[in-house]
């Protein structure tokens, strides 16, 4: 008069459908919200990057002793360039300026001032990525000080935050650079 004991280990099919449906729906329901996510943090990576190479060329500026420019758009749009002022209004203020050609990256080693030796290579922005609203230019003394650059090369210093908005498929992000040559990522 024994029975047989019955294992219970395992699961019906019937659980399996239930845990997998919810599972599904769970994962239906964190996908949208997951790439909306991942979106808004590659557009921080890209205003990152700007802050990043604006630090850079303020420090570099200090650290040679020598005013560095940081133009944007340039050569293209979504690309700019940190390029040395020579302080030779030809080269400073030519058309090539920003031609990684004309003006290549590592710069010469010699010592005719009119030869920049401290531009930078071409940065790109990521894909998507690029500038909003009104692009400025900035130039870094040698003593930290930032002025804004206007494209026949006149350099004013700045009177209030200069705000750089990075975009990239509807996010954005902002970059301020206050007078004092301090750069922040909002």
């Amino acid at each position: 008069m024994r029975r047989a004991a019955r294992s219970d280990a395992g699961f019906t099919l019937i659980e399996l459908l239930i845990v997998s449906m919810l599972a599904l729906a769970v994962s239906a329901i964190a996908a949208p919200a997951f790439s909306s996510f991942r979106e808004s943090q590659r557009a921080r990576d890209a205003a990152r990057l700007v802050e990043r190479e604006l630090q850079t060329a303020r420090l570099k500026a200090v650290t040679a002793s020598r005013a560095l420019r940081v133009r944007f758009n340039c050569p293209a749009a979504g690309q700019f360039r940190v390029l040395e002022v020579t302080g030779v209004a030809t080269t400073d203020n030519s058309a090539n300026r920003c031609s990684p050609t004309a003006f290549p990256f590592p710069g010469p080693n010699d010592t005719l001032r009119a030869t920049p030796s401290l531009d930078s290579p071409v940065i790109y922005l990521p894909d998507g990525a690029m500038l909003g609203g009104t692009v400025m230019h900035f130039e870094f003394s040698p003593r930290g000080q930032v002025f804004s650059v206007s494209g026949t090369g006149d350099t004013t210093a700045l009177g209030n935050d200069a705000v750089l908005t990075i975009i990239r498929n509807g996010w954005s992000n902002t970059v301020t650079v206050n007078a004092l040559g301090r750069i922040k990522l909002n």
